[in-house]
């Protein structure tokens, strides 16, 4: 399992290796990203979370490095939310009451009942 010290390390020399690409535009979109993450302050108390939003944004600029510059990062973090418990998905349709719509239904058929298209669908002609 590779230490958060060493991942923090070869991420850190990407982000310097694309502070280094400043006329990249979108490097330059996220050169605050980019020098956080190559400096140490950002790395007190960060959290899972969090390293996956950024490592979400910096992807797309990792493909910009030159390859030798790419080192490829592996990570093996352990979850710490905890336990999870199965839940019952309960898919409600919004907007549709489907015994009001039915009785919706049969009361317009009987005030309709004795019209020639609703006769000949009772009678299948």
């Amino acid at each position: 399992m590779a230490t958060l010290a060493a991942t923090r390390g070869r991420i850190q020399q990407i982000a310097l290796a694309l502070g280094e690409m400043r006329d990249v535009p979108g490097v330059q979109a996220n050169r605050e990203l980019i020098d956080a993450v190559s400096g140490d302050a950002w790395w007190d108390g960060v959290t899972l979370s969090l390293l996956e939003l950024r490592r979400l944004r910096l992807r797309v600029l990792v493909r910009l490095l030159d390859s030798s510059h790419q080192a490829i990062v592996y990570t093996d973090f352990e979850d710490t939310l905890g336990e999870f418990e199965a839940i019952e998905p309960r898919i409600v349709t919004p907007g549709v009451d489907r015994d009001r719509f039915h009785e919706k239904l049969l009361a317009f058929l009987r005030e309709h009942q004795d019209q020639v298209v609703l006769h000949k669908l009772r009678m299948g002609r």
